[in-house]
């Protein structure tokens, strides 16, 4: 049960009081608060923005479904593994995949240079409904005397690939990567069409981080922000410590110097103490208002006899703003396969979402065996053992806006929210009650009371699971004469899981 004092979210490793861009709705020093605008803008419930008070609610995390493999190494080129490293972008019906592989065995210490600078490969795949994927002939890179292949660039692993939309048409999409075996510092290379790439030979930043290098352009705070693992030496992290993220922020893509690196996840007390972050995944989810998503995978480490070694299984945390995390449910998102399974020991999310209609899709990677269960032996083809051609690409669907739901108790529960100014018409909500279960939704005036006409007897009992259902009170959804004027939601529910609402125009 939330209580209006209870307006602080744990974070990792910090204790936040009101994040970005949330009222306060005791106001500062008893005064009375400004009422939250939220406009007509998709508002999401994974923490307490939007529960002032409530009963018998819970945030939940929901797992998505699992849809198996959807790309697999089959190329020559391809022929030891796909790594964990790779983003997927939607461009209207195109989803376009940049994915990094090796065709020899990558741990080959006698060689590591020549195997990360010969046959590591960056490579492309397409689709146009996000499952059926296909990897065209690009002609760009030569393998084998030939260029027939899906090849992007050679002895880039780690990359991201996003678009930028502050820079020209000839550099609309960037790739943020090192060379080799995370070397050569920090690089940005760009491309007019997301397929030629002049791939830079000067470093941003001289250190690398080990892991996938994220980045994106940060609309909502109009700045270049990178979600890297965290480097020890920049950091000052204690040698006792491992995994963790750390976040830089830029005005300029060529500029670093004022990127302020931070670390803002890492383990807290309590996570286990052999558990740390591997990568990240983070995203700004541009389908409704303030909502910032983060996959990070969590490796649990073997005990110390064993290496480098230990299962990793895909988390779920969640932000206003991108800097400040809360993790509602430490569960794991993209739970571990049975054992046997093609995802059963070492699952981690790529960069990226495609949207479907009313569905989301999110695409990992994983194996059968654990982090370092390949690397006491090379792999060649003699001794593979099954083992090549192996880090499989699965796909994954989520309800749209279904990451996190306030979910009522069988019993029942309700929430109230701050108070709220809108615009639009009609009250729109993403909500499944089940099939014994029920929502009913009253607004309220700044002072709490229920306004004529729009009581919790006057609504029409909602029963249905739907992404968008529209709210009525006796036949009426019209909001529009309480548009713009202080109004509190409050929503009674029964067996029911509220993801999202929005005030929506005609």
């Amino acid at each position: 049960m939330f209580s209006r004092t209870m307006l602080s979210c744990l974070t990792i490793g910090v204790m936040v009081i009101l994040p970005l861009g949330i009222a306060d709705p005791l106001g500062i020093a008893g005064e009375p608060a400004q009422p939250l605008e939220v406009g007509s803008a998709k508002q999401l419930l994974f923490d307490e923005r939007f529960m002032a008070e409530s009963e018998n609610v819970k945030i939940v995390m929901n797992q998505p479904k699992k849809l198996g493999p959807v790309l697999k190494p089959d190329k020559r080129w391809e022929d030891f593994r796909f790594t964990s490293y790779f983003t997927v972008l939607q461009e209207g019906d195109l989803c376009r995949m940049y994915y990094s592989c090796f065709s020899e065995d990558q741990w080959n210490y006698d060689e590591v240079e020549v195997t990360w600078r010969d046959y590591a490969f960056l490579c492309y795949a397409e689709s146009d409904d996000g499952i059926h994927w296909r990897k065209p002939n690009l002609g760009i890179v030569e393998y084998n005397g030939s260029k027939d292949n899906n090849i992007l660039a050679r002895s880039i692993v780690d990359g991201t690939v996003f678009i930028d939309p502050k820079d020209v048409p000839e550099r609309r999409y960037k790739l943020l990567h090192t060379v080799g075996a995370h070397e050569g510092g920090l690089r940005i290379s760009s491309s007019a069409d997301g397929i030629h790439f002049n791939v830079s030979e000067k470093p941003v930043v001289p250190w690398c981080p080990d892991s996938q290098q994220n980045m994106f352009y940060d609309q909502r705070r109009g700045k270049y922000v990178a979600y890297l693992r965290a480097v020890r030496e920049l950091m000052g992290i204690d040698a006792n410590e491992w995994r963790m993220v750390m976040r830089c922020e830029v005005d300029d893509l060529d500029d670093w110097s004022k990127s302020d690196p931070q670390i803002i996840f890492r383990p807290d007390a309590d996570d286990p103490p052999d558990v740390d972050f591997y990568t990240n995944a983070c995203s700004l989810y541009p389908w409704a208002a303030d909502a910032y998503f983060m996959f990070p995978a969590a490796y649990h480490h073997y005990p110390a006899e064993y290496g480098n070694d230990g299962l990793l299984d895909i988390s779920a945390a969640a932000s206003r703003d991108g800097v400040r995390w809360l993790r509602p449910d430490r569960g794991p998102y993209i739970p571990l396969g049975t054992k046997g399974e093609w995802d059963a020991m070492f699952n981690m999310m790529g960069v990226g979402m495609v949207r479907q209609g009313d569905k989301i899709l999110q695409y990992y990677n994983a194996v059968d065996f654990g982090h370092g269960g390949t690397r006491d032996e090379s792999l060649d083809i003699e001794s593979a053992q099954g083992r090549r051609r192996w880090g499989w690409m699965g796909a994954a669907e989520q309800r749209l806006d279904g990451f996190y739901s306030a979910d009522a108790s069988y019993e029942g529960g309700w929430i109230t929210t701050p108070t709220l100014k809108f615009s639009g018409n009609f009250l729109e909500l993403n909500i499944n009650t089940s099939s014994a279960g029920s929502a009913q939704v009253e607004l309220r005036d700044e002072s709490g009371q229920a306004i004529p006409g729009f009581t919790l007897q006057d609504c029409d009992t909602i029963m249905t699971n739907d992404v968008r259902h529209r709210v009525s009170w006796k036949g009426n959804a019209d909001l529009s004469a309480l548009a713009g004027r202080p109004v509190q939601l409050h929503v009674e529910m029964r067996s029911a899981k509220l993801y999202a609402f929005q005030f929506v125009e005609k």
